[in-house]
């Protein structure tokens, strides 16, 4: 059974600028997943965050696959590897009309 994240993580951009956060704190989600991603464990995440809950970190792996199976994740290059590229005859897209353009590359 999947969890619905949206019952423990959600977003308003009157609290830290939209950032999802755990409902009922202004605890970032990513602050969480950081954390984790540097080995620290659940208990470790209750003890220090007491207002959040076993489920709610859970929530937050949910929310972050849920967001990378909505989203394609593309690097993003730096001018030096745009010219290196370019010598290189290798592919470069340059997608504009987003709120930044994005590099793609075809790898």
């Amino acid at each position: 059974m999947r969890m619905d994240w949206r019952e423990y993580i959600h977003a308003d951009f009157n609290i830290l600028m939209g950032k999802p956060v755990f409902r009922g704190t202004r605890v970032p989600v990513d602050l969480i997943l950081g954390k984790m991603a540097t080995g620290e464990i659940i208990e470790q995440a209750l003890e220090a965050y007491p207002r959040l809950t076993r489920e709610a970190i859970l929530a937050a792996l949910a929310f972050a696959a849920a967001t990378l199976r909505a989203d394609a994740i593309c690097p993003v290059l730096t001018p030096h590897e745009i010219r290196r590229r370019r010598e290189q005859d290798s592919p470069i897209m340059v997608r504009h009309g987003t709120h930044s353009p994005s590099i793609l590359i075809g790898l």
